[in-house]
C-alpha cells in the first residue's frame, strides 16, 4: 500500500475516533475538536519514534501528515515542548538505553549516535554532553553492568 494511502487512512482513523469520543465526553463539536490535536500529537508521536534514525526536520514532520509547520509548532506547543526538542529528546533516550546495554558494549559510541540520527560524532557527543551531562563515553563507562558469572 502506498505511503501517502497510509497517511490518509491514519488521518480518517484519527478522525473516526475523535468522533466517537466527542460523542461520548459530550457530544459537541468543540469536545471533538479539543481531542483532535491530542490525538495528532499521539499519531505525530509514532511517526516521530519510528523515524529517529533519519533526518527529521519539523518541515519534514509536517508534510508526512498533511498539516502546516505552524499547526504542528502549535501541537507541540500545547503539550509544552517544541517538535525538534522532542525529537532530541527521544533520540538522547534511545542513544543512553544503548549505551548502558551491556550487548551493545562492542558497537562503537559514534555508530550507536548515527543510528539515532547523529550522523556527526563531534555533534553527537555536544549535544549528548549538553543533554546528560557528561560526553557519551563517559557516561557508557558509568552505567554499563556487565553481570559476572557467579
Amino acid at each position: 500500500m502506498p505511503r501517502t494511502t497510509l497517511v490518509q487512512l491514519g488521518g480518517i482513523g484519527i478522525d473516526l475516533v475523535t468522533a466517537i469520543l466527542s460523542h461520548h465526553l459530550d457530544g459537541s463539536p468543540a469536545a471533538a475538536s479539543a481531542t483532535r490535536p491530542g490525538l495528532l500529537f499521539l499519531r505525530i508521536s509514532a511517526f516521530i519514534e519510528e523515524h529517529l534514525g533519519y533526518p527529521l526536520s519539523p518541515a519534514v514532520i509536517a508534510s508526512a501528515h498533511q498539516i502546516s509547520l505552524r499547526y504542528l509548532q502549535r501541537i507541540f506547543q500545547e503539550q509544552g515542548t517544541t517538535v525538534s526538542d522532542f525529537v532530541r529528546r527521544r533520540r538522547i533516550s534511545h542513544c543512553c538505553k544503548d549505551l548502558a546495554d551491556p550487548a551493545k558494549q562492542d558497537v562503537p559510541v559514534h555508530a550507536i549516535g548515527a543510528r539515532w540520527g547523529f550522523p556527526r560524532p563531534d555533534d553527537f557527543s555536544r549535544v549528548f554532553r549538553r543533554a546528560v551531562g557528561m560526553p557519551p563515553g563517559q557516561y557508557r563507562a558509568t552505567h554499563t553492568t556487565v553481570s559476572q558469572p557467579a
